[in-house]
């Protein structure tokens, strides 16, 4: 009879050890949860403290770049100042123009006086013959025979008024090298003799077909005006890199 109580106590001791097994493993399942539960807590706050951090580099960044630009455009300002305090003056003074225009006047009388008094026969000769032959006229010397007209090319018809225009124009600068000026007073003069071979041509032409040549000789001295000016302004900004205020 002792047997079966023995079995009985067995059995409620297994199933109280089974109880507990049951009992530590639930507990070790909660501390696994759990334990991956802060776990992932723990990795949900580093991930925001990280953008926190991105965000707080980024605006760090934007503010660098806003205060760099700030201290390009201050050194552009003050590049800029500077630039207006050392460059040259962009406006001519009173000063400037007087002695451009005093010592133009002078070159330019001086040097028509003297063509008044040159003997130039052989290049008033030389573009008669020209003018002659191209509009096939009757010549002789310095004259052109044209029906009852006589057209007589002197000194003043050379074109070496334009030129001493011009050579006063480009000697009148202060601030160009010597030889530049020579350079650009040759080739403009060779331009102006040609042009000045058309002019002649032009006016003895408009005998021709009936217009008022006085008229077109006035105008084609205009012209050559308006050439010489455009030549000076364009060549000495060419040569020298500057404009003309920078020069004279």
């Amino acid at each position: 009879m002792n047997k079966p109580k023995n079995k009985n106590k067995k059995n409620t001791e297994k199933v109280k050890n089974n109880s507990d097994i049951k009992s530590n493993l639930g507990k070790r399942d909660d501390e696994n949860n759990g334990g991956a539960g802060n776990k992932g807590i723990n990795k949900h706050n580093k991930i925001n403290k990280n953008i926190k951090i991105g965000s707080k580099k980024i605006v760090d960044k934007n503010v660098s770049a806003k205060i760099a630009n700030k201290n390009v455009h201050k050194t552009n300002v003050d590049k800029s100042i500077n630039k207006k305090i050392v460059d040259p003056k962009k406006y001519l003074t009173n000063f400037d123009l007087l002695w451009f225009s005093t010592k133009f006047f002078l070159f330019f009388f001086m040097i028509s006086f003297v063509i008044v008094f040159l003997d130039l026969s052989i290049v008033s000769n030389f573009l008669t013959m020209i003018v002659a032959m191209v509009l096939n006229l009757p010549f002789l010397n310095n004259q052109i025979f044209l029906n009852e007209k006589i057209f007589i090319i002197t000194n003043s018809c050379l074109g070496f008024v334009t030129m001493s225009v011009l050579f006063s124009l480009i000697f009148s600068l202060r601030k160009l090298e010597l030889i530049k000026k020579a350079g650009l007073f040759i080739v403009g003069a060779g331009v102006i003799f040609l042009i000045n071979i058309l002019r002649l041509i032009v006016v003895v032409f408009s005998e021709i077909v009936g217009v008022d040549s006085n008229l077109v000789h006035t105008l084609t001295w205009f012209f050559m005006s308006f050439v010489v000016l455009v030549f000076f302004i364009l060549s000495t900004n060419l040569v020298s890199g500057k404009k003309l205020n920078e020069l004279v």
